[in-house]
């Protein structure tokens, strides 16, 4: 039976128009969408703040955009593509699993790294098959399809609300990811709890991966500013399910696209940092855990 068939019991209403096509026999109508992790042979971290978890919302009323870009990654090289609408936000968080003698596993932490992702079109379609090694999961053999989204470092900024929950985080630019659909993910079906700065602590079920986010430089097509660094690091991002609805309207900036009022819905996706290998060299370089 086709892995993928087997998992349809996971169903996540569709609360923005972005349904990612997961494999052969239908279309999840999922909406999406990103301390940091010691990886031995990679290349060095460029930032101080690159984060091991991060957990991502569906956005409502993001800006509309029509930008073509060159993404550059260390692994696939430069993909020509149309940056659309934000559809996601991400925050660094901390991730709880619990276990049966009641201690658990944290993995990550509390940071203020956030990211507006963008919907985007005409991305290459890699079709590579790699083992994805992540410190809670272990290894995933997953097959590498289009690219479908980018995720920019964001400045976020609470409306109508003071504290110290809600004050502001995060930096425009220097972050980018470009984010691939994967296909014959595994499914952990695990529980977890995740925490972030601004909207605490969060019951989830962690469900199928699908997509694969890499580190990447991204300059506009007539060679203007670049921004963010292709750096081979790579987050493997799982579904989730029972997350948490803030219906926060907030006020995101990016160094790109300057400022975007959206609401922020469910927590949808969790993306955790990963090692990647070719299934022609599955003896990972250095260890994740």
């Amino acid at each position: 039976m086709n892995r993928l068939n087997s998992k349809k019991w996971w169903i996540i209403p569709v609360v923005t128009m972005f349904a990612l096509t997961l494999g052969v026999g239908g279309v999840y109508g999922i909406t999406y969408l990103q301390g940091g992790l010691n990886v031995e042979g990679a290349t060095e971290d460029h930032t101080t703040d690159a984060p091991d978890i991060l957990q991502c919302y569906n956005l409502e009323e993001g800006d509309l955009q029509s930008e073509r870009a060159l993404l550059t990654t260390d692994n696939f090289g430069r993909d020509a593509v149309k940056i659309t609408q934000a559809v996601m936000m991400c925050e660094q968080a901390q991730k709880f699993h619990p276990s049966a003698d009641g201690e658990g596993t944290i993995t990550g932490s509390l940071g203020t790294h956030v990211a507006e992702c963008y919907r985007m079109e005409a991305g290459n379609d890699p079709n590579d098959q790699v083992a994805l090694h992540t410190r809670n999961f272990g290894e995933d053999r997953v097959i590498v399809r289009k690219a479908v989204m980018m995720c920019e470092g964001a400045r976020k900024e609470h409306l109508g609300q003071t504290g110290d929950e809600t004050r502001p985080f995060g930096t425009p630019g220097g972050h980018v990811l470009a984010c691939y659909q994967i296909r014959e993910g595994d499914n952990p079906k695990a529980t977890a709890v995740l925490e972030n700065h601004n909207f605490g602590k969060d019951k989830v079920i962690v469900g199928p991966a699908v997509m694969m986010c890499e580190d990447a430089n991204k300059r506009t097509e007539d060679n203007g500013e670049g921004v963010g660094q292709p750096s081979g690091f790579v987050w493997e991002c799982y579904a989730l399910n029972e997350g948490d609805d803030p219906q926060a309207t907030v006020v995101l900036e990016t160094k790109n696209f300057g400022l975007d009022k959206v609401v922020v819905r469910h927590a949808r996706m969790m993306c955790e940092r990963a090692k990647k290998d070719h299934f022609s060299s599955l003896d990972p370089v250095g260890v994740t855990g």
